[in-house]
């Protein structure tokens, strides 16, 4: 009878021992994944600063878009009154 239970034992243990082999190489691949993705990470973190950055330059585009328009106004106003259409 002891034999028996140290043949489940040895089954056992050997199972163990698989199994920590198998955690070890599960182990290894996350950490690859990990750092394959850290890059990709890094680049969605940039982009979103960029995104904010355009957001800035979008809000700041209708105000400088008035303003060059008052001055094309302005400069054409005034090349029609030099060469004498506006009178």
């Amino acid at each position: 009878m002891n034999h028996t239970y140290k043949d489940e034992i040895d089954s056992i243990l050997a199972q163990q021992r698989l199994h920590t082999e198998q955690i070890q190489e599960l182990c290894a691949v996350v950490k690859k994944i990990e750092t394959d993705t850290a890059g990709i990470v890094d680049v969605f973190q940039s982009l979103n600063g960029a995104f904010k950055v355009l957001h800035c330059i979008g809000k700041l585009a209708r105000p400088i878009g008035w303003i060059a328009a008052a001055i094309t106004a302005v400069v054409a106003a005034w090349t029609s009154i030099k060469h004498g259409v506006i009178k």
